[in-house]
């Protein structure tokens, strides 16, 4: 049982590193957002789309980067 769980634990940590590679290295703006919108993260495409460092993305609202048109 004991090897079982290793194996479980080394499977999850393989498969976190892989999404977290996904996100870190995606060609386009990738972003995960709180439940009330504010940016949590972003990966360095989104810093050249958006021309702001993520430092500064981080806890602010998305609505700023939405076209008055489509709010």
């Amino acid at each position: 049982m004991t090897r079982w769980f290793t194996l479980c634990a080394s499977i999850r940590r393989t498969l976190s590193e892989w999404h977290r590679s996904l996100f870190v290295n995606h060609p386009d703006g990738v972003y995960e957002f709180d439940l009330n919108g504010h940016f949590q993260r972003c990966n360095k495409a989104l810093e050249s789309i958006t021309r702001y460092p993520a430092s500064h993305l981080i806890g602010v609202h998305f609505n700023p980067f939405i076209a008055h048109s489509f709010q």
